[in-house]
């Protein structure tokens, strides 16, 4: 697709390749997930069907934390 990584999609290719991947779940009966960065997402992303979804990640959160230590420290 030659995008960058990232959370939150709002590109119609992104768009049209997640409910592609979204619909293939459901037709198999199988559970589908998305990772997100923000409620607004997470919520669009239920609503959208999906099953299940997280909120940020781990190492967004440890880097978070880390970055307030340090500054702490300074």
């Amino acid at each position: 697709m030659g995008l960058n990584p990232g959370l939150d999609r709002e590109e119609p290719e992104m768009i049209d390749a997640i409910s592609k991947i979204l619909n293939a779940c459901k037709e198999n009966n199988i559970k589908a997930g998305i990772h997100c960065l923000s409620t607004d997402y997470l919520k669009k992303s239920y609503r959208d069907g999906f099953d299940f979804a997280t909120l940020g990640t781990d190492i967004r959160y440890f880097g978070q934390i880390l970055s307030t230590k340090v500054s702490e420290v300074r």
